[in-house]
């Protein structure tokens, strides 16, 4: 199994791996076991629609928009 499996599925979903991480530590402890669920990159992104972007999708928004 690869170590990086979380980081790599948050990207994978336009979500800020450090961004989604330290939101998910800061709240894990506190909230129950039924909604868990809410934490994973895609729920994340959902519930939070202005959750910041992969850097990979900033970076191709960046230099495909013109100024």
């Amino acid at each position: 199994m690869r170590s990086n499996t979380l980081i790599t599925t948050a990207g994978l979903n336009d979500v800020d791996p450090k961004a989604w991480l330290a939101d998910v530590l800061a709240r894990i402890a506190d909230l129950p076991a039924s909604r868990l669920h809410e934490l994973l990159p895609w729920e994340w992104k959902r519930r939070l629609p202005n959750a910041p972007v992969s850097v990979e999708r900033w970076a191709r928004w960046v230099t495909s928009s013109a100024f």
